[in-house]
């Protein structure tokens, strides 16, 4: 049996994977905001392609706030580990998710600070999880 000790950390095995399976989930994440929020008998003024882009604004600016501000707020940033794809994909998971709720009542300009707000809360809640030495959260 093969267990971790505490100075031991687990590695991704395969960026490409992850990245892979990241833009799988925000494919599908598109199509279900879109999909959800329609009506076959009302015409909406927030219309599918609308709840696509807003979706895309909030993961685009929530990975991209995740990979830059994460390794800061979680002490790691140095010269040679500066931007984490781990904490891009997360965060880009994290504006998917912070977004959802709202997706056919938000504007474009409202989705690029949830997608901000949410991938902050991720971000911090990294940095939670780590003080109380919370290694899965589920």
């Amino acid at each position: 049996m093969n267990t971790l000790q505490n100075d031991e950390v687990f590695e991704i095995n395969s960026f490409p994977f992850v990245v892979f399976g990241t833009f799988q989930l925000v494919i599908g994440w598109l199509f279900f905001n879109a999909g959800s929020t329609m009506n076959m008998f009302q015409a909406r003024g927030n219309n599918g392609p609308k709840i696509i882009i807003v979706t895309l604004l909030s993961s685009a600016f929530g990975g991209i706030v995740s990979a830059f501000f994460k390794p800061i707020i979680m002490g790691t940033y140095s010269r040679s580990h500066r931007y984490d794809v781990n904490s891009l994909v997360n965060g880009m998971l994290a504006g998917c998710v912070s977004v959802t709720g709202v997706c056919d009542r938000c504007e474009p300009w409202s989705a690029f600070l949830i997608g901000v707000i949410g991938s902050m809360i991720y971000a911090f809640s990294c940095k939670i999880w780590a003080k109380l030495d919370v290694d899965d959260p589920i």
